[in-house]
């Protein structure tokens, strides 16, 4: 059915005592529904000495519109936010190969007279179809990098999932003239029995993103059985080498080098002291057999 079909027949509607307003264009079957979740994040750059962060995502293609998170107060240079941002995208942008949403994490500062200038700490960029799975959730982290240098500096915990299709999930965000992203702050809140059972779900998945993180850079490598049978022969390595340097700074050892370095110094003193007394012996015994030639000459 078109548009025009669409409006005649609202028109129709109209006429039995609704109005012309009610018209809204049919929704796109090709749009679809995108949640990011901003976990948490470690490592940030230390501005302040208690910083109070948050992160602002949003979608290259619509930049107006920004999704904050809520404020992290106790987490310092490690926040945690946990806050979901559902976003109503078409299928060109989930099929592009440059569709990216950029977190950028912001430090409160306040000035006197209740004036705020917060300060960027770091930001990253979510490549969305490398790392967009339709099947399952996707847990990713990502590195931070400073605004200005885009040194490294921390590392941020997303979470991305494809929902499906937006006409069946949330028939509401079709409306063109709103928004096309929406947040959902606090997704450890539990309201009802069916949030309590998708929430512990999602705080199950988080935890085993991280701890698989962390076991990650620990082994710096892929993890199966040859790979932690040769990490725990290098760490064996590693150990008998510290040992080995260890006994060789012991005071005992120290003793001995100073021990040795003194004997030779002594040696040394003693060999040059000789070779000075015999030289100076063989002088003097050159020195009288010359007078003593000189004494036959004149005789």
């Amino acid at each position: 059915m078109s548009l025009a079909q669409g409006a005649k027949r609202g028109h129709d509607w109209g006429s039995k005592g609704g109005s012309s307003s009610d018209v809204r264009p049919y929704p796109n079957p090709d749009m679809h529904l995108l949640e990011l979740t901003v976990i948490s994040a470690q490592d940030l750059y230390p501005r302040f000495k208690e910083m109070k962060t948050y992160a602002v995502a949003t979608v290259y293609e619509y930049p107006n519109e920004e999704l904050i998170t809520q404020t992290d107060t106790t987490g310092g240079t490690d926040p945690t936010w946990n806050d979901k941002f559902v976003m109503r995208v078409d299928g060109s942008f989930l099929r592009s190969d440059t569709s990216t949403i950029d977190v950028t994490i912001f430090a409160v500062r306040k000035w006197a007279f209740g004036n705020r200038s917060d300060h960027p700490l770091g930001q990253t960029r979510i490549l969305v179809k490398t790392f967009l799975n339709p099947k399952a959730r996707q847990m990713v982290a990502l590195q931070i990098r400073r605004p200005k240098t885009l040194r490294p500096q921390g590392i941020l915990n997303v979470s991305i999932c494809l929902l499906g299709n937006s006409a069946t999930l949330a028939p509401s965000m079709h409306d063109h003239s709103g928004r096309r992203s929406v947040a959902l702050s606090g997704i450890t809140s539990r309201p009802n029995s069916m949030r309590f059972e998708m929430t512990q779900k999602i705080d199950e998945d988080i935890e085993q993103a991280i701890s698989e993180q962390r076991r990650q850079m620990e082994f710096s490598g892929p993890l199966d059985h040859k790979c932690q049978e040769q990490e725990q022969t290098e760490r064996k390595a590693l150990l008998s080498k510290i040992e080995r340097y260890k006994s060789d700074l012991s005071p005992e050892h120290d003793k001995m080098i100073i021990k040795n370095s003194t004997e030779k110094i002594i040696k040394k003193n003693i060999e040059n002291w000789q070779r000075k007394s015999y030289s100076g012996a063989t002088r003097f015994w050159l020195c009288g057999c010359r007078a003593f030639d000189d004494s036959d000459d004149s005789a």
